[in-house]
């Protein structure tokens, strides 16, 4: 996550890259892939957001 405040527009930027933390990889077939959130997971990264968003002044969002 970076947050920056932008002195132009008088507003903050975030920037948000969730990584859940799981790569999966099979050796034979060759297959990798990354795994999809859990709900739990999903709903605590809402919930990050909503409070930025009230944080930093744009409970509307």
């Amino acid at each position: 996550m970076h947050i920056k405040y932008v002195e132009e527009k008088q507003s903050w930027c975030v920037e948000m890259r969730p990584n859940y933390g799981d790569f999966i990889w099979i050796l034979l077939p060759p297959v990798f892939y990354s795994r999809r959130p859990n709900k739990k997971e999903v709903e605590s990264t809402i919930q990050l957001i909503a409070q930025l968003s009230k944080y930093l002044g744009n409970a509307n969002i």
